[in-house]
């Protein structure tokens, strides 16, 4: 290059950095205006960048957005259309931009728009969103079905979620009884095994009002151990709930029943009463709690049952190809019966979830859970107050292959931390199965 030149390419390359940092910095301030709740403020704000900024995606999602939120459908319609066209899995611009053509009396591309958020299986208060808009668009007395079923093999390095010890110390064990040991020797072994698995369910939703309408789930699975049968599992799930949208926020209380079954035998029920809400601000974080009251019962031992009380706080953004969510549980137990209060305990937990979409119907994902629990009472055996530390990590891929067919691979570790050793495991397991949707 001619040494003239240099300097001009040099001060180009700096202020062509300069001008894309400063973009960035306008977009990030935007954001967090509109996060803030100044609709007003950021409104103006977007005008002002709207000859510097316009065709940048980050810009135009945030920009589609106040216009929709401003009444100016023509506005919003060009600039989200300029997202979904550059990031087609942005379901957030597809609602958003569905919503624009409705308000513009284009009924048949606002339809097209939700049917496409629909068929992308988005988050849940997504999902009663364009219910409640395509009941406003004259389904409003129509119910929608929708479902589900997936098949796929698996390996499982610890079915039975036993320790990796052979043996463990033994509380019992007195040092001046020669009749005594100090250790107990473990006979049921971690075993590992194959396993295929199948899994249905059905999805109901019928609207009342343009605000409130009921859902009924449906849900049934089955794991067959190749050769651990006595670890086979069986699931029913039933549930149904009612939803009322009010405004930028949905809410919905559902009761919940739920059968398990072990080697073809009764082993727990499961029943919850649960409220939650959720606040969706696509301008920044949706927030979203949860309360939850539960009973869970065990045929074989009655000192297993117990209540259980669980809150729960998240909040969830998606950025462009990037989502990801950060949330924190609280809960406590109460035994059934005193006697059985050794299995009732007090626990925290907290998660991150993130996925990134790769392409047009290739997205990763994972997630990272940790929990701290604590028992109620003495372990009647072990003679102690046990205290688990809980992990757990999983990572996976899902491939659209089609509108109705998605292929999910992932991997789980999950590992169990105690301070009695009888309880400490690490178990890996890997699966993939191909799901048809309808």
């Amino acid at each position: 290059m001619d040494k003239q030149l240099k300097p001009l390419a040099l001060a180009l390359a700096l202020t062509a950095s300069t001008a894309a940092w400063a973009a960035d910095s306008d977009t990030e301030s935007l954001r967090s205006r509109m996060a803030s709740g100044d609709s007003a403020g950021a409104w103006q704000q977007a005008q002002q960048m709207r000859t510097t900024h316009e065709s940048d995606t980050a810009f135009d999602f945030l920009y589609g957005l106040l216009a929709l939120d401003n009444d100016q459908y023509n506005e919003a319609q060009f600039s989200l259309e300029r997202v979904v066209l550059a990031e087609p899995a942005n379901a957030g611009a597809r609602l958003a931009l569905a919503k624009a053509y409705y308000k513009l009396g284009d009924e048949h591309s606002a339809v097209r728009q939700f049917e496409a958020v629909k068929a992308s299986r988005p988050p849940e208060h997504i999902m009663r969103d364009v219910n409640h808009y395509l009941t406003r668009m004259g389904h409003s007395r129509k119910g929608s079905l929708n479902g589900f079923v997936e098949a796929g093999l698996g390996h499982d390095n610890n079915v039975n979620a036993s320790t990796s010890g052979s043996t463990i110390a033994n509380p019992s064990f007195d040092p001046f009884d020669v009749t005594s040991d100090p250790f107990i020797l473990l006979n049921t072994g971690r075993e590992s095994d194959m396993y295929d698995f199948i899994v249905g369910g059905l999805d109901y939703y019928q609207p009342i009002t343009n605000e409130t309408g009921i859902e009924a789930r449906g849900r049934i699975g089955k794991r067959d151990n190749f050769s651990s049968d006595r670890y086979d599992s069986m699931l029913y799930r039933g549930s149904v709930g009612v939803v009322h949208v009010l405004g930028k926020n949905q809410l919905r209380a559902t009761l919940t029943a739920q059968d398990n079954r072990l080697s073809d035998s009764d082993y727990q029920e499961y029943y919850s009463l649960s409220g939650d809400w959720t606040h969706y601000n696509y301008g920044g974080w949706t927030v979203s709690g949860a309360v939850y009251f539960n009973e869970l019962r065990y045929d074989d031992d009655p000192l297993r049952n117990i209540y259980q009380y669980i809150g729960n706080v998240a909040v969830q953004r998606q950025t462009g190809r990037l989502w990801h969510s950060i949330g924190l549980m609280l809960g406590d137990e109460d035994a059934q019966r005193a006697a059985g209060d050794h299995n009732a305990r007090t626990f925290a937990g907290v998660y991150y979830d993130a996925g990134y979409d790769l392409t047009t119907g290739h997205q990763l994902f994972g997630r990272v859970y940790l929990q701290d629990s604590h028992q109620h009472g003495q372990d009647p055996f072990f003679r102690q107050t046990r205290d688990d530390a809980f992990h757990q990590l999983t990572v996976g891929w899902d491939w659209h292959i089609s509108k109705p067919l998605r292929l999910r691979t992932e991997l789980v570790y999950s590992d169990n931390e105690s301070d009695v050793d009888y309880y400490s495991y690490d178990r890996t397991r890997l699966q993939t199965g191909l799901r048809y949707s309808f």
